[in-house]
């Protein structure tokens, strides 16, 4: 199980909010908002990847594009 340390959902909402891609989809950016949002929560990788009917390596793409560049 692969826990993560993403805190505070005010900054979550802000730093996706902001990042914002043009060319994402809304609903592809829900999907993205949702993962890092129940990791922040708690959930594991594994338990989000179930969750939203995505791979664990997707989630862990998601974390590690989140960690390093806050989008």
């Amino acid at each position: 199980m692969c826990h993560t340390s993403i805190h505070r959902a005010e900054t979550v909402t802000f730093a996706l909010s902001r990042g914002r891609r043009k060319q994402m989809s809304d609903s592809e950016y829900g999907v993205r908002k949702t993962a890092v949002m129940l990791l922040k929560h708690g959930k594991t990788q594994e338990e989000v990847a179930q969750f939203l009917d995505r791979s664990p390596r997707w989630v862990a793409k998601w974390v590690k594009r989140f960690e390093k560049q806050s989008w």
